[in-house]
């Protein structure tokens, strides 16, 4: 499970603007949702806490190529060009 923090400012004469929220309930399979008010610099927010589960099949997904920065690190260190300055 996975937990999102969505801050929806309040904006006069609209009131709250809930469509990212919509959006997000829409795509991901909500399972637990908390809400607090709070005011900064006399503006108010809702805050919502959203427990949920992604809907898509992780093996599905399209995730980026996580890069190996340790390897790279080692490729680098290894290099004829590499100079120990020790």
């Amino acid at each position: 499970m996975e937990l999102k923090i969505i801050n929806i400012p309040w904006i006069d004469g609209i009131g709250f603007d809930d469509s990212e929220l919509v959006e997000f309930c829409e795509i991901e399979d909500v399972i637990n949702v908390g809400d607090n008010f709070f005011f900064h610099e006399n503006r108010p927010y809702l805050t919502t806490l959203l427990q949920y589960r992604s809907k898509v099949n992780p093996s599905k997904k399209s995730y980026k190529k996580k890069i190996d920065h340790r390897a790279l690190l080692d490729e680098d260190w290894n290099s004829p060009g590499f100079v120990d300055t020790s």
